[in-house]
């Protein structure tokens, strides 16, 4: 898993709000009167949500992984103490 900057999820947060809005925008101009116009509504909030909560999701793995295995990475710290490694 990869590490997730904020500035990384903020562009996606932006570029989805955008590809939504134009998604609704478009599908307002074209099918307004049209049946096909909620199916657009319901792709374009598809679209601005989709991306986010993935994003979102590999982040929370990785927070997970990283609590996982802090106990190991103390563990190994205390030990190289121990053996009389300096810290550094």
């Amino acid at each position: 898993m990869h590490k997730i900057e904020k500035w990384q999820k903020k562009v996606i947060w932006f570029v989805s709000i955008v590809l939504g809005v134009a998604i609704f925008v478009v599908a307002g101009i074209l099918f307004i009167n049209s049946p096909l116009f909620d199916d657009y509504v319901v792709v374009a909030v598809m679209v601005t949500i989709f991306l986010p909560t993935l994003v979102n999701i590999i982040d929370a793995h990785w927070k997970n992984d990283v609590n996982a295995h802090l106990p190991d990475f103390f563990r190994a710290i205390v030990q190289a103490q121990q053996t009389g490694m300096t810290l550094p």
